[in-house]
């Protein structure tokens, strides 16, 4: 487990994975976002873990499980009770163990596009698999991760992806090729809840080598990022700062 300064990751030990179109992902690490980077109806829950998978070449490809208030979940609870409050390396923590099918909910039905990376620098041609049954953590279980982020991005337009549900493995209907987000709100309104893989690979600046042209210049672009991959309100300049960082 680790807290790398935008979220709490655990990473996952060799040989679990998931086959995609005849392919094998090995499954890497899971990690979390507070809010959910998906809506359901118009709502957005209160927190998501992303369960990150790699194919031999690199391709990435995104469990997404959005988690509501209810009962204590014990399948996250040894994640949960050992977070680092500050950035850290990797911490073993002896004698707890985890198993991501636990995680998951018991219908593993899906809505399935082809995203991208939610963090810088957003990169697209990630495969996301949004879980369209949700699973319950306890309220305190949810207050453990929100005291110490709030990392989620803002809900991006569908734009023309292709969107599909899958039931437990068979595709069942091509749901939209949408022009436009409008047409995506009337199918679903589960939209572009994209994922990072690894940690941000920014560019760092120390401080006192740069003019004050170069600063102005660097938060002028540092804006139009922020609007181009969808961190604005009042969450964007602190947690801006920490995925600029690092």
């Amino acid at each position: 487990v680790l807290n790398n300064g935008h979220t709490i990751q655990a990473n996952y030990d060799e040989g679990s994975g998931v086959m995609i179109d005849d392919q094998p992902y090995s499954l890497l690490q899971f990690h979390f976002h507070a809010g959910s980077e998906t809506t359901l109806g118009g709502e957005q829950p209160p927190l998501e873990a992303h369960f990150v998978h790699a194919n031999a070449d690199g391709g990435l490809a995104v469990v997404d499980v959005m988690v509501v208030e209810g009962a204590e979940n014990p399948a996250y609870a040894s994640v949960l009770n050992n977070m680092p409050a500050e950035m850290s390396p990797v911490m073993f923590i002896e004698g707890e163990t985890v198993n991501a099918m636990d995680m998951l909910p018991e219908e593993k039905t899906y809505w399935r596009f082809d995203g991208s990376l939610t963090t810088p620098p957003c990169s697209e041609g990630v495969k996301r698999h949004v879980l369209n049954n949700t699973v319950e953590m306890s309220a305190e279980q949810i207050a453990q991760f929100t005291a110490l982020f709030d990392n989620f991005r803002d809900v991006q337009a569908l734009k023309e992806r292709e969107f599909i549900v899958v039931d437990n493995g068979d595709v069942e209907e091509e749901v939209a090729q949408a022009a436009d987000s409008d047409s995506a709100e009337e199918v679903v309104d589960a939209v572009d809840a994209e994922e990072t893989a690894e940690t941000v690979d920014g560019d760092s600046t120390d401080e006192g080598t740069q003019d004050s042209d170069a600063d102005t210049e660097d938060e002028v672009a540092q804006e139009e990022e922020k609007a181009e991959w969808g961190y604005e309100g009042d969450k964007a300049p602190e947690f801006w700062g920490k995925l600029a960082s690092n």
